[in-house]
C-alpha cells in the first residue's frame, strides 16, 4: 500500500465531515438556532456538534455569526415594536439596556433575629419621587 493510498481515505473522511458541517450549519440557520432541531434535520448528534464547536474554530466562528444574525433580527422585531408604541417592548428595552440610567427593578431584603426572611420587590422608575415610589408600592396606580 503506497503513502497516496493511505491519504485517500483520510481525505474522503475529510470531506464527508465538511459537508457534515455544511449541512448542520444550514438546519441550524432554518431552525432558528435551535441546536435540538438542526441535529434532528441534519442527523447528527448533540455530541458531534459541541465537540465541532470546542475543535473547529471555524465552524465554531460560522455558528457564532449565524447567533449574531438571529440577535439583529430580534433586536429589529424589538425595535419596530418600540417603535408602534408597544409599552411592554418599551419597558422590556428599558429594564435590559436602560439599567446604567436608573430604569432597574431590585429586590430588598429585611431580616430580623427569629423571624422568617421577607422579600420585597422594589421598582425603580427614573425622576420618580419618594412618595410617588411609596404610592405605587402600596399598589395604587399612579396617575
Amino acid at each position: 500500500m503506497t503513502k497516496s493510498d493511505m491519504v485517500r481515505p483520510l481525505r474522503r473522511e475529510q470531506t464527508r465531515t465538511r459537508l457534515k458541517k455544511a449541512r448542520m450549519l444550514k438546519a441550524l440557520k432554518e431552525a432558528n438556532g435551535l441546536v435540538s432541531t438542526a441535529v434532528y434535520k441534519s442527523e447528527i448528534s448533540r455530541e458531534t456538534y459541541y465537540r465541532w464547536l470546542k475543535e473547529d474554530p471555524v465552524f465554531a466562528e460560522e455558528v457564532d455569526i449565524l447567533e449574531e444574525k438571529m440577535l439583529d433580527f430580534a433586536e429589529g422585531k424589538l425595535f419596530s415594536l418600540i417603535g408602534q408604541g408597544n409599552v411592554r417592548a418599551i419597558i422590556f428595552f428599558l429594564r435590559t439596556r436602560g439599567k446604567k440610567r436608573g430604569y432597574t427593578e431590585r429586590v430588598e431584603q429585611e431580616h430580623v433575629e427569629g423571624i422568617d426572611y421577607t422579600f420585597k420587590l422594589v421598582k425603580t422608575v427614573k425622576n420618580e419621587t419618594e412618595k410617588d415610589s411609596e404610592v405605587r408600592a402600596n399598589g395604587v396606580e399612579l396617575g
